[in-house]
């Protein structure tokens, strides 16, 4: 096929086909609209034949799809010729609309055009060389669906990419349904829909059951036909309730796909990037990459979108720069842009903490900074943490930075070294809480709090819980003084702390800690303002939280005694709540019960032998490990 049609010499065509264009023109009637068009597109369609105009080839061709809108069936399959004509010589001169309108002629069959997708994908690329974006949407849908070519994912990602970062709605909305179909694609399973939902129910709140029934509806498999509105219904359940991260990317890219504006203050754009913080802050790094490219100057030039990105690049697949710019930008609330520092309206100290200490594991680098966080207060009842601070720098000093060995002898000298022992700091989030959590439960209180009071302060939901589980249950916020370390510090009242972090798990969604807040704000009678009893009770009640129904129903019954039992019973059975708890991997476990194992078991002896089984987790998940008699009875009645 030749699109070099602009190059040959058309001057003797111009005469025929201007007077063919004219008397075509003069059967279309005699209103004053039409004569006036008529002589537009006559001097529209002398510019382009006779000077490769594209521009003008365009607006004849519009003139003329207007003109045979109101005439009869022989003279506008005239008029049709002459569009044809008019399209072919536009797309030679470089009009990348004419090329994009050729394509879709040729992929549909229609406007006189024989369907054929290979000629179509031709004009696709044609108007996609020359920057016309829609163009190039359309070459991605043929090679995704291999229409004129061989099926071909990579290339129509890139194109789709291409095509979004050249501004054109198609493109974008496109590209978040490929990537929406992508996605769950790779999400499917064999669990029967149906059955996936009812997991999802609001007494389970599943998050993979709810991400299975929303795959399930999408694509139509595993015992359900396709329905786009259940899908939306369980992606979103999935994300907000059940707080499971691969839901929060797909109801994203639902959001996106739906879009008809590429404004990032459009309401339904909002809600999507919405959706995706939250998968991206849950751990999903599909949603923060595609944060970071929406965040781009090309695209939204949005600073918060692309602190995102590097969080979760520092997170995923971490290199020093990422770190350093998410770690920097989120404590202070600053982003390093090309002309100058940028605000971003807000800061995240525990996602700004984590890429500083991955920076600090991995590159060794940002220690210093680190550890003297560890020597402050932080939020949630947090107490300083010499030992914490020392174990940093003393990882750091041994690999070679020697300012950190300096700093670590400054920090020794200011509050007289080590007291006791310490989880070692440098090790992941969640081992750490792991370790910290068999520390708490086999007595060693002041080493397992320690990491536990930091861990909470940071946000990690799992220590939170367990936290305040153990403020309820009478731990003190601080351990007593010491003669090495009296201290004068003024820590936080313990219930306050308790309250705390239990409203930050509830806010999380963790239905154990929002019946308890509800619970909390009723004994104070707190029934109006924000956060009051009846918002309160509505979060647990949405949560589907174990006697929150219960306790909402006595209420309204003003039968205060009722509520008090059913408090108490509910407390009883979820005093280990399992959503509490995070979902650690069988070797994870094990490589943190290798640390303890000797200690564990000399103690056991001690407690009357030890045991070894099953400990069950969320949903269905397991890990094997050993303790003393003693403490399964304690802690795993019923769950062991």
């Amino acid at each position: 096929m030749d699109l070099s049609l602009g190059k040959v010499d058309m001057t003797w065509k111009t005469g025929l086909v201007v007077a063919l264009v004219a008397v075509n023109l003069s059967l279309v009637g005699q209103a004053a609209h039409a004569e006036t068009s008529a002589k537009d597109v006559r001097a529209d369609s002398e510019a382009c034949y006779a000077n490769n105009d594209g521009a003008a080839c365009e607006r004849a061709y519009d003139g003329l799809t207007e003109l045979s809108k109101s005439a009869r069936k022989k003279k506008a399959a005239a008029m049709l010729v002459e569009q044809n004509r008019l399209a072919d010589v536009g797309c030679a001169a470089n009009n990348g609309w004419l090329c994009n309108a050729i394509g879709d002629s040729y992929r549909k069959g229609s406007d006189g055009r024989s369907q054929d997708y290979a000629a179509a994908l031709s004009y696709y690329d044609k108007a996609c060389s020359i920057e016309f974006w829609t163009g190039c949407a359309r070459g991605a849908v043929a090679r995704e669906l291999g229409e004129g070519t061989p099926r071909d994912i990579e290339a129509a990602r890139a194109l789709y990419l291409k095509s979004c970062a050249g501004k054109s709605l198609n493109g974008c909305t496109w590209y978040a349904d490929f990537l929406l179909a992508e996605a769950a694609r790779a999400e499917t399973s064999t669990q029967n829909a149906e059955q996936a939902a009812a997991r999802c129910a609001d007494t389970a709140l599943h998050g993979p059951s709810c991400l299975a029934a929303g795959v399930g509806y999408y694509l139509g498999i595993n015992g359900v036909d396709r329905d786009a509105d259940k899908a939306k219904q369980y992606f979103s359940k999935g994300c907000g309730r059940a707080r499971y991260a691969a839901s929060c990317y797909m109801s994203g890219l639902r959001a996106f796909s739906s879009a008809e504006t590429l404004d990032w203050r459009d309401a339904t754009n909002k809600t999507g990037a919405g959706l995706l913080e939250n998968g991206c802050k849950l751990g999903d790094a599909r949603a923060c990459e595609f944060l970071f490219y929406a965040g781009q100057p090309h695209a939204w030039n949005n600073e918060w979108y692309l602190t995102l990105g590097h969080y979760g690049r520092c997170r995923d697949n971490p290199t020093q720069k990422d770190c350093d710019i998410a770690g920097d930008t989120l404590w202070s609330g600053t982003y390093p842009g090309p002309n100058g520092p940028v605000k971003i309206g807000g800061t995240d100290h525990a996602m700004a903490y984590e890429s500083l200490l991955t920076d600090c594991r991995l590159f060794n680098s940002r220690c210093i900074e680190v550890a003297d966080r560890h020597l402050q207060s932080q939020a949630k009842a947090s107490m300083p943490s010499p030992n914490l601070a020392i174990g940093i720098l003393e990882s750091s000093c041994e690999r070679g930075n020697d300012a950190a060995c300096a700093r670590k002898d400054a920090v020794v000298a200011e509050t007289g070294g080590v007291v006791g022992s310490y989880i070692d700091p440098m090790l992941p989030l969640d081992e750490r809480f792991l370790l910290a959590r068999f520390d708490m439960e086999s007595g060693d209180l002041q080493r397992g709090r320690e990491t536990m009071q930091w861990l909470a302060a940071l946000g990690h939901t799992g220590a939170e819980m367990e936290l305040a589980l153990a403020y309820e249950a009478g731990l003190p916020v601080e351990p007593k003084p010491t003669a090495e370390r009296p201290g004068a510090r003024f820590p936080p009242d313990r219930k306050d702390a308790m309250w705390e972090l239990f409203e930050s798990a509830a806010s999380k969604g963790v239905a154990d800690a929002a019946i308890r807040i509800a619970y909390q704000k009723l004994r104070a009678n707190q029934m109006t303002g924000v956060m009051s009893y009846p918002q309160a009770i509505g979060r647990a009640l949405y949560l589907g939280a174990n006697g929150a129904q219960e306790l909402d129903d006595a209420v309204k019954a003003n039968q205060k005694e009722r509520a008090e039992a059913s408090h108490r019973a509910m407390v009883a059975m979820n005093n280990r709540n399992i959503e509490a708890r995070d979902n650690m991997d069988r070797q994870t476990v094990q490589r943190a019960w290798d640390q303890y194992a000797q200690r564990q078991k000399e103690q056991a002896e001690l407690e009357g032998g030890q045991v070894c089984g099953t400990v069950y987790g969320p949903g269905n998940s397991t890990y094997r490990t050993c303790m003393s008699r003693k403490t399964a009875n304690k802690y795993y009645r019923g769950n062991y």
